[in-house]
Parts: structure tokens; sequence; C-alpha cells
């Protein structure tokens, strides 16, 4: 698309997406180096050079800074996924690749937080079912991209399973995120070889 053919954003359009950006930026950054519980409205907003009511209008409470935080990274997260599984070598590698991402992806703290239970566990459910909905929808097209054989039903239960196997063993890890990832991937080699199949 050319330059002149995107669409423009207004000013408060831009000023927003900045002031988002910036917010959520700073949030990763505090959290990476004190913590959730040591990261403060108060502390994000003097951080960035903004007032605290500007945070707040912005995204509500803590709560609500830390969803839009998880969704801001998994945003971030699904086109790191895409870019891996489409400039691999094949689908396995390109799934390994997209799995040892999402499970460093729920090893920041912030997630590992949100995951562990401590604190407020409202609208966790809701977050973990549009993560869960989202990393999906993104599995299954690419899962269709990669292998056109498989049709819109069959990549979407393969895309389902992995995705849900894959929270679970974030939220209550039984074995090392490797060894769930290796397992992940021969689940799908086992499915994708059946579906390959007359």
């Amino acid at each position: 698309m050319s330059e002149s053919a995107r669409p423009r954003l207004s000013y408060a359009q831009a000023a927003r997406s900045l002031l988002r950006e910036s917010v959520l930026t700073t949030v990763d950054e505090l959290v990476r180096k004190d913590g959730w519980a040591a990261t403060t409205v108060e502390k994000v907003a003097k951080t960035v050079g903004i007032s605290r009511q500007t945070v707040y209008n912005e995204f509500g409470n803590k709560q609500s800074l830390a969803e839009a935080y998880i969704t801001h990274r998994l945003d971030k997260l699904l086109v790191s996924v895409r870019d891996t599984v489409l400039n691999s070598p094949d689908l396995e590698t390109g799934l390994h690749g997209a799995l040892t991402l999402f499970f460093e992806f729920v090893d920041e703290p912030l997630i590992r937080t949100v995951l562990s239970g401590s604190g407020d566990r409202t609208g966790l459910t809701d977050l973990l079912r549009d993560v869960n909905e989202r990393s999906v929808e993104e599995l299954s097209s690419l899962l269709q991209t990669v292998k056109p054989n498989i049709d819109d039903y069959d990549a979407m239960i393969l895309a389902d399973s992995i995705a849900r196997l894959a929270v679970a063993h974030a939220i209550v890890p039984t074995i090392e995120s490797s060894e769930a990832t290796k397992r992940l991937v021969r689940l799908a080699q086992i499915v994708l070889a059946a579906i390959d199949t007359p």
C-alpha cells in the first residue's frame, strides 16, 4: 500500500495511540524491574510524564491497565507467531517456534502474576477466553495457510486443542515447557498425518 493510500489518523487518534503505547511500554519496564505489586498507576504516570488521572481516564483502574497490557503483549505475540510459522522451513518447526514464543510470553512477570492467581482474579476468565479465541483464530488461519488441504473445521479443532493445552500448561505446568512444546508439536503431527491420509 502506498504512503498516500494509508488511512490518516487524526491528531487525537495519533496522540491517544502514542499515549497508550508509552504507558504500556512503561508498565512492561516497571513490572520487569520492580514486579507487579510495586508497579503503581502513580509510578507509571510519573515515568511517562503524565498525570495519574490521565492514566485512569485512559485505562480505568490498575486491573484494567493489566488487562490492556496483556492484550497489547498478545497482539505482539500473535504477529511474532505468524512470522515464525510462515518463515519456518516446515510446519513442525514453525509450531515449535510459535509454542516457544507462547511459553516465553506466559513467563513474563505480569502474566505469571495473573496466571498464578495473585491479587484480583476478576476478569481472568474473560481474559483467558480472549487469549484462547484470538490464538485459535490465528493458529487456525496459519494451519490453513501452510496446509491448504485442511478444511476450516479441522483447522479450528486442531488449533483449539493446541491453544487449550498450551494455556492449561501455562496455568498449571506439570512438565517443562520444552517438553510440553515437543508433545504439542507431536500431537499436531499425528492429527495432520491423519488428515492427509485418505
